[in-house]
């Protein structure tokens, strides 16, 4: 749908005129891997720039062909063969803020509050990435928090449905605040950089970083459960617990 919308403001025709063809890689060179962040700014930008060419010559009621090859900025230096360089042209960036309360008898937080903020250029429809935000931070605060495998003797994963492999509902978070810096760049689509894998970067890494605040003890790795608050709390040496107070009330944690 974005690749439609950036043609149909391209070419200034209604977004129902344009139509994408089935992929298929069959029939088209490979240009690297399609991962969301770098199809928006590669593949994105080349359909534009292809856009614009066709609509300078546009002949109404006649079939055209337009071929455009993607040309890298001359900043942007890569060595396929020698993987020297920066694989990726630009970055995006994020910032997440997880506001938790946490119950120091049973370990169970409660997210009160979350807030995310993210520059990813100039977002071609911002209602299409605000959903982007909203369910890769709630997946993230999953990871984070809630989402556990483990294996049995014989290496297989004994979290085999969604009864045992627990994932975050809309219960389980408030409502998201979020915003976007318009920050356009010049060689992406209508100034866009890429956005897909970044509204899942920080949350898990924020929501650590709430329960640490709340505890004070580091915490090494996630899934944090309330078994594993429990047993940081109540497994640790009593020096350290006596450096500590434990209250239940808020605390923020944040990512870059």
């Amino acid at each position: 749908m974005t690749f439609c919308q950036i043609v149909a403001d391209a070419l200034k025709v209604p977004l129902t005129s344009v139509r994408l063809a089935r992929a298929d890689t069959g029939v088209v060179p490979d240009s690297g891997p399609t991962v969301a962040s770098r199809s928006i700014v590669i593949v994105g930008y080349l359909i534009e720039v292809a856009a614009k060419k066709l609509a300078s010559i546009w002949i109404n009621g006649t079939e055209q062909c337009v071929e455009e090859d993607y040309k890298k900025p001359s900043y942007h230096k890569w060595d396929q063969e020698k993987f020297e360089g920066n694989a990726y042209q630009v970055t995006s960036y994020g910032m997440n803020i997880v506001e938790i309360e946490l119950d120091p008898a049973t370990g169970e937080t409660e997210i009160t509050g979350l807030w995310a903020i993210y520059d990813v250029g100039h977002a071609i429809d911002e209602m299409v990435f605000k959903g982007q935000i909203d369910g890769g931070l709630v997946q993230a605060l999953g990871y984070g928090s809630l989402e556990r495998m483990t294996l049995d003797s014989e290496g297989k994963f004994q979290q085999t449905t969604m009864a045992d492999y627990v994932i975050p509902t809309s219960m389980d978070v408030p409502a998201i605040s979020s915003a976007l810096v318009d920050n356009p760049y010049k060689y992406g689509p209508k100034g866009a950089k890429g956005g897909g894998e970044l509204t899942h970067n920080g949350g898990a890494a924020a929501y650590c970083a709430a329960v640490e605040s709340a505890i004070g003890l580091p915490i090494s790795s996630i899934p944090i459960t309330p078994e594993v608050v429990c047993d940081l709390l109540y497994g640790a040496k009593k020096q350290c617990l006596s450096n500590i107070t434990v209250t239940r009330g808020k605390t923020q944690g944040v990512a870059r």
